[in-house]
């Protein structure tokens, strides 16, 4: 048998041979690797790889007619990379990416490093991730480093108990995970047992580390039994900074109220505090803010609306929430509503809500969102005040301070009017999609650079959506659901598609739908989950259900639906409050 497949092998390469020398002529090249010689054409060769190109243009090899690759001893591994240079094709293995992808780095074939770097992405998962981050972070290439520690980032309670690797980070590598804001765990105790595991690999060398770590476990948000679970380890007894640290945690987890929001006050919260996903009624009929808190898994009333308005603009920072303009009831105007450019702000700690600084215009139906301790309010329907209204393509920013803003300022307009749109923030600039501009429903996109205070067009979504939602999740936006209409004033229909972009390829692709068509529903990110609430549905049903979306199984599911919100809704994501941690609360 063997025989016979070596035969068949022997064949099948003289066969190649005759292809390449039947397409392109003579031989005029032959490479030696591994002491054995691989006839081929220099004008493919420079054609695929820039160290050819170097090789063939600079060096004395270029009137050479016979070649040694000296550094590259794999003959086998040679021919099928001189074959992709020929026919674009090659058949990847976990066996052989890992050196197929080395020797494409060395000869500088990039399409060839590409589609190595894809294949070994698509196999990525909690057992050989740390491996993978690892060996790229000696060996690059650096982009499969950064997707290697993107994903442990994403998953890092998991990688940490399934990896055998993991205790082979260094400490500038874990501590470079434990600080990241992008760290991703269901409980701040994950971190803990993954820097004691970790230390426990080696204690007698890395015991001395274990007080730079414990800066970035963040104790206050661990539970009481965490805290008294982690009393029990070995370590504790013999190290005074863990100990000090978890007696530190008790201390506080034991305040009242009061006592942990002045603890909080004279420090930053950490970028790890626990969010609640609170809803408010848009349209038609006030009704009290819900909120969904991911700790206890439950819907429950948040506040009374004061001074609600239809068709106002939801943003969440920190632990506030903020309503832009709207639409108010005004008996003296002809049309009996007036939209507005009021500011009000609730906040969650003091349960107090206040006025802030006016808009410079009035809006209803516009997008809005926090980027960096900045409001950005973009687009929607309006103008000066009163009765004459028009679809806006300018934007308006405000900073933030702790009480607040002070006045907004105006920034440089959108390509397109809009109103009903929706935006998002990713990587520093901030996305646009869909709406209408009065005369049409939209599919368009576009992206604007706060540095640089510009706009630029973006591919087009695959349907009109008015009203949708717009998250950031792992590096792509998601635009779910929305309406798609014949066009501007009529009722079309609702969608449960989802699609995703790609600011790499500034392509959108097609996911997984949701279980029911929904627009103007609230959609926010969350833990590496999208969850929609609300909206109108098919038949103009009046929606409370909720549901969640697992980009790694590409499935929505279903859950608890709200207590009585629904219909037209927006959502924020906050920063769960302290005086939730009350036993009345709980």
């Amino acid at each position: 048998m063997g025989l016979r497949n070596s035969t068949l092998r022997e064949k099948r390469e003289e066969e190649t041979l005759v292809a390449r020398e039947h397409m392109f002529g003579q031989f005029d090249t032959i490479i030696v690797a591994g002491e054995v010689q691989l006839p081929c054409h220099r004008e493919i060769l420079m054609e695929h790889s820039a160290y050819f190109r170097s090789m063939f243009s600079k060096f004395k090899e270029k009137s050479l007619a016979c070649i040694e690759l000296k550094d590259i001893t794999d003959s086998k591994l040679m021919a099928q990379i001189i074959n992709y240079m020929y026919f674009n094709t090659l058949s990847l293995s976990p066996k052989t990416v890992q050196d197929i992808l080395v020797i494409a780095n060395y000869l500088q074939i990039d399409t060839l490093a590409t589609d190595c770097v894809q294949y070994v992405k698509d196999r990525i998962d909690k057992k050989n991730v740390v491996a993978v981050y690892l060996y790229t972070g000696a060996m690059g290439p650096w982009d499969l480093h950064l997707a290697a520690k993107d994903f442990i980032l994403q998953h890092f309670e998991q990688v940490a108990d399934k990896s055998k690797e993991f205790s082979l980070l260094s400490r500038e590598q874990i501590l470079c995970l434990i600080s990241s804001p992008r760290l991703l765990v269901t409980s701040e105790g994950a971190v803990y047992k993954a820097v004691v595991s970790w230390v426990a690999h080696l204690p007698r060398e890395r015991a001395s580390l274990l007080p730079s770590l414990l800066q970035h476990v963040h104790f206050p948000l661990m539970s009481m039994d965490e805290v008294d679970q982690s009393f029990r380890s070995h370590l504790v007894k013999k190290n005074k900074n863990l100990s000090t640290a978890l007696q530190e945690a008790r201390t506080y987890l034991a305040k009242n109220t009061d006592e942990k929001l002045d603890y909080w006050s004279r420090k930053p919260k950490p970028p790890r505090w626990p969010k609640i996903f609170v809803v408010m009624r848009m349209y038609w009929k006030n009704l009290p803010m819900e909120y969904y808190d991911f700790k206890l898994k439950s819907w429950k009333q948040l506040t009374p609306v004061q001074n609600w308005r239809s068709c106002t603009a939801l943003v969440g920072h920190k632990h506030s929430i903020y309503l832009l303009g709207g639409e108010e009831v005004d008996p003296e105007s002809p049309t009996g509503s007036r939209t507005v450019n009021r500011v009000t702000r609730y906040d969650c700690e003091k349960e107090r809500w206040s006025g802030g600084p006016s808009m410079l215009l009035a809006r209803r139906w516009s997008g809005a969102l926090v980027v960096d301790n900045t409001i950005y309010c973009i687009g929607g329907i309006g103008g000066k005040g009163g009765t004459y209204e028009r679809r806006l393509e300018t934007v308006e920013c405000l900073e933030l301070g702790e009480e607040g803003g002070r006045r907004w300022r105006p920034l440089s307009s959108m390509s397109t009017p809009r109103s009903s749109h929706t935006c998002e923030v990713m990587d520093g600039l901030i996305y646009v999609v869909g709406g209408g501009d009065g005369k049409d429903w939209l599919s368009s996109a576009e992206v604007y650079d706060p540095k640089k205070n510009s706009w630029r067009t973006i591919s087009d979504l695959s349907a009109k959506r008015w009203k949708c939602g717009l998250v950031e999740l792992a590096g792509y936006l998601y635009a779910v659901g929305g309406m798609d209409s014949p066009r501007a004033g009529f009722w079309g229909a609702p969608l449960n598609t989802v699609e995703r972009y790609c600011p790499r390829s500034n392509c959108w692709t097609a996911v997984a739908s949701m279980h029911e068509s929904r627009f103007g529903c609230a959609v926010v990110a969350h833990q590496g989950k999208i969850y929609v609430s609300g909206g109108f549905g098919q038949d103009k049903a009046i929606l409370s259900s909720v549901e969640s979306y697992d980009p790694e199984t590409d499935k929505w599911s279903k859950l608890t639906q709200m207590k009585k919100m629904c219909g037209f809704v927006g959502g924020v994501l906050i920063d769960r409050p302290v005086l939730f941690e009350s036993p009345s609360e709980n």
